[in-house]
């Protein structure tokens, strides 16, 4: 079963922190999330192109020219990102 993300319920303004990240306010839970670059494309990814995990390690690896890289670590690494997203209620996960 192919995983889907999408936004959570949460009330979030989104701001650009600058070409190396984003900054996403809760406006709910007052908190502010500082995401990396690499935190912010895999985010964008979900939100803004409705990306399963398969078409973000896709783009990710030709955005960032990593043709090298397996499959499996970009799979593991961004799976963990993905899952700070989920924990953090950013993001939900359906099938």
């Amino acid at each position: 079963t192919i995983m889907k993300y999408k936004l959570s319920d949460l009330k979030i303004n989104k701001y650009d922190f600058d070409e190396n990240g984003l900054i996403i306010y809760d406006i709910e839970n007052e908190f502010t999330h500082f995401l990396n670059e690499t935190a912010a494309f895999i985010y964008q990814c979900i939100c803004e192109k409705n990306c399963d995990l398969e078409q973000i390690i896709l783009l990710f690896k030709e955005n960032y020219n990593m043709t090298k890289i397996t499959d499996e670590v970009l799979n593991d690494d961004i799976n963990e990102i993905i899952n700070s997203f989920i924990e953090k209620k950013l993001i939900i996960c359906y099938e």
